[in-house]
């Protein structure tokens, strides 16, 4: 099947390489349905696959876009990071319950998390955030 050729053809490059690939070409020529398969092969198999479709207008649209807290340069879009997070927790939920975490995991991020609970009431108490839920 194309499944099982496409599995086939990333196993083998992947052997002997880094863990990356980049799937490069023109617009057209199947590059999100190669995606596509590779996330529901991975899913099949049991892996933990973060999986963000139009990752472009993830970091350079929406409604709320704005700097970053860790590099003011980069933009940062929280609702839509949020979303991609509701629907990796959609995916995986029985696998990610599994997963043993301590409280000492999150201290290096204490500092992001206060950072973010300030935002998210400020954005939360705008007209509209509703729709964002």
């Amino acid at each position: 099947s194309l499944l099982d050729d496409t599995a086939h053809a990333i196993e083998t490059a992947l052997k002997d390489t880094a863990k990356n690939i980049i799937i490069l070409g023109p617009r057209g020529t199947g590059k999100s349905t190669v995606l596509n398969q590779v996330v529901w092969h991975a899913r099949r198999n049991g892996w933990l696959c973060l999986f963000v479709p139009r990752g472009w207008d993830q970091v350079m649209s929406g409604p709320f876009l704005g700097p970053s807290a860790t590099d003011p340069t980069v933009p940062d879009n929280q609702f839509m990071s949020a979303e991609v997070l509701r629907g990796f927790w959609r995916a995986h939920h029985p696998l990610l319950k599994t997963i043993p975490i301590h409280s000492s995991v999150f201290d290096p991020f204490l500092p992001t998390l206060t950072h973010f609970q300030t935002r998210w009431k400020r954005a939360s108490s705008l007209p509209g955030r509703a729709s964002f839920d």
